[in-house]
């Protein structure tokens, strides 16, 4: 009876932890892919923002109109204190 109960427990315990390392690895895969589509949606979003930046600052040049004139005597105020780029 108790090589029987001994048999059993172990089985038990095999099977759990082989369906708990399955597991475990089907939800990395799981994040992967999720991180997977994201990025490539941050990179589509990036390169259509891009473009539309890019669109409205040549804009008003290909229309044949005047384009707004900047006040050159700020460009670049912000870039000591990180107002543009911001490094993580």
């Amino acid at each position: 009876m108790l090589k029987c109960f001994l048999g059993a427990l172990f089985t038990y315990q095999l099977s759990y932890y082989a369906w708990l390392k399955l597991e475990t690895m089907e939800e990395a895969h799981d994040m992967e892919v999720e991180m997977a589509g994201l990025q490539q949606e941050l990179r589509d979003a990036v390169v259509v923002a891009t473009a539309t930046a890019a669109a409205a600052a040549v804009g008003p040049e290909r229309e044949g109109g005047v384009g707004e004139v900047r006040d050159k005597s700020r460009v670049g105020e912000g870039v000591g204190r990180g107002g543009w780029w911001r490094p993580w």
